[in-house]
């Protein structure tokens, strides 16, 4: 009988990323793959595996007891730990891959694009996994592949409406708040432009 695929599922550790993340990693596992689910420490360790059979792994993110609620500073605190998870993420890859147990895919959720630059610099195929609604995504597409300043406008009130291709019209109570006045962490943007380069560069890019 043949050995199962072997995947990976890399998880943002908050609980709005890791519970979809975990939901999709169980899926995998009812359809008889083997599956590892990997985030930082803190969140790893809070977490109830009812299904044994996933295999739980953590990388450091330099706040195993607190958890990163607890940085002060979270535009510092993504650029670090997107430094720690690379070189874990790498280091685990290329380990496995020299025990002949390589992840023959690895699906991760938003705000790790890291994650996407490892697998692609790896050969890796890697998959998105998007847990917000397609309109969502759609509207980071079009702010950067044009669009920007439409989007801003309707973000701040200052248009009541707009229509971007294939979405119904929009209004600033449809777009995320990083596009509406007094967002303090505007430092996502640069997290959803990382994502949307990794599909791009992507020779069959995925997003689940």
């Amino acid at each position: 009988m043949a050995t199962p695929p072997s995947f990976l599922v890399v998880s943002f550790p908050s609980q709005g990323h890791i519970n979809p993340s975990l939901q999709f990693a169980k899926r995998l596992h009812r359809h008889g793959y083997s599956v590892s689910f990997l985030s930082a420490t803190y969140a790893v360790h809070r977490i109830t595996n009812s299904i044994p059979e996933i295999t739980l792994l953590s990388f450091s993110d330099g706040y195993d007891d607190t958890g990163f609620i607890f940085s002060g500073n979270y535009e510092s605190y993504m650029i670090e730990s997107a430094k720690r998870g690379s070189r874990a993420l790498r280091e685990m890859i290329l380990a496995r891959s020299d025990k002949g147990d390589g992840f023959a895919c690895i699906f991760y959720s938003t705000v790790v694009p890291w994650v996407g630059h490892v697998t692609r610099s790896l050969g890796i195929r890697s998959v998105l996994l998007w847990a917000q609604p397609a309109t969502v995504f759609d509207v980071y597409y079009y702010f950067f592949s044009g669009r920007k300043d439409e989007i801003m406008n309707v973000g701040r009130g200052q248009s009541k409406e707009m229509l971007l291709p294939g979405l119904p019209p929009l209004t600033s109570q449809d777009v995320p708040s990083f596009f509406t006045p007094g967002e303090k962490h505007t430092f996502g943007l640069k997290i959803m432009e990382s994502h949307l380069e990794n599909i791009i560069q992507e020779e069959n890019p995925v997003v689940e």
